[in-house]
């Protein structure tokens, strides 16, 4: 949502709600915008596309490395530890796996959220967004510059470069969801004819399962398709602009089709997560349509458009509330009922999976 505000400017948004947006892009760890402040301190620092792209590229590379070297790292510190305890090797073990989920669990989950600010830097750079500007009436002179930033030269040996790398960066856009999808379905396969069990008591790895145990069993898939939803969206306005008609058109169409597809299947297991995404798609929907569409000219006062962006302001901030209300309070009750069986019954305290229970209860609400 916050990097959408962003990426239409037909609106005048009050500030304290560009603020907002601004927080959530923080929230989702967008790298371009965090790495931003620090010109605030060092006037030097210039965060152009290029350096956008290059942070953006080599992140979640950096973050495989990082997770390769932990893993490594754990499993030397194992070897040396049945080493000096070989009667502790089955703990060492166990750990030594839980540890290693951990870190996948870490990774995946950076992956995922930085996906879409990855693919948002990788797009800046293709070539139709590209601007070309007459230099003359006669049209024999002409420059192209980038549209999200004109003193770049697209025509000058540096940008091609860094327009070739963007297209070998492509290579990550489209790997990333369809290894996620390969992932998803060879453990659901392995649960049995693609279905999970309702409590989520299944064969898949920790650092898997967030991303299919909001959903129901027979759409463990379903979190892919909001991946491919989001950069869509995305990459319609980051490469075309949102000014001309084939633009609005295609955005406007995927909006009504993802919208019409979370209606018709209705995905999620829990009814308040499934409304509360229904609420999201119409709120995503209704700002692309007052986006794209002008209003009549007889409505262009400033009464009108203080309706126009109170309606918008109430319709996303609402979103915003609820979501964080269900949050909270799903992890309050759960917290609580934690807390009931502790006191209430030994029986579950001498549970020794009642921990690991509740981790994978609270999880995906953190996520």
């Amino acid at each position: 949502m916050a990097e959408f505000w962003e990426s239409i400017d037909v609106i005048f948004w009050p500030q304290f709600f560009r603020s907002i947006a601004a927080w959530l892009d923080v929230l989702q760890f967008n790298i371009s915008s965090i790495l931003i402040k620090p010109k605030c301190f060092w006037p030097a620092f210039e965060l152009t596309p290029y350096t956008a792209f290059t942070l953006g590229a080599m992140f979640p590379f950096f973050s495989m490395a990082c997770a390769i070297l932990a893993i490594g790292a754990v499993k030397v510190h194992a070897r040396v530890s049945e080493k000096k305890s070989p009667a502790n090797v089955d703990d060492i073990t166990s750990r030594l796996q839980l540890h290693q989920n951990n870190i996948l669990t870490f990774l995946v989950l950076i992956l995922f959220v930085t996906y879409t600010s990855t693919c948002n830097v990788t797009f800046a750079l293709y070539g139709p967004t590209c601007d070309t500007f007459s230099l003359d009436e006669f049209g024999v002179y002409n420059i192209s510059i980038l549209r999200s930033d004109y003193s770049i030269n697209c025509n000058t040996t540096t940008h091609r470069r860094f327009q070739i790398a963007s297209y070998c960066s492509s290579i990550y856009v489209i790997a990333l969801p369809v290894v996620l999808y390969l992932l998803l379905w060879k453990h659901s396969r392995r649960n049995g004819s693609s279905e999970l069990d309702e409590h989520n008591n299944d064969d898949s790895p920790k650092w898997l399962r967030f991303l299919n145990e909001n959903y129901q069993s027979d759409f463990w898939y379903w979190e892919i398709i909001e991946l491919v939803r989001k950069v869509s969206q995305t990459f319609v306005i980051v490469i075309f602009g949102w000014n001309g008609y084939f633009s609005v058109t295609i955005t406007l169409t995927l909006a009504v089709i993802f919208l019409s597809l979370h209606i018709s299947f209705k995905p999620m297991k829990d009814r308040v997560e499934y409304y509360l995404q229904l609420m999201s798609l119409w709120a995503i929907f209704f700002n692309m349509l007052v986006a794209a569409v002008p209003a009549p000219e007889s409505f262009t006062g400033q009464f009108s458009t203080d309706i126009l962006v109170t309606f918008l302001v109430i319709l996303n901030t609402g979103v915003i509330v609820i979501a964080l209300a269900v949050t909270v309070l799903k992890m309050g009750k759960t917290i609580y009922s934690r807390n009931c069986l502790r006191r209430g019954s030994s029986g579950f305290r001498t549970n020794e999976g009642q921990d690991e229970h509740f981790y994978d209860e609270v999880q995906p609400l953190i996520n």
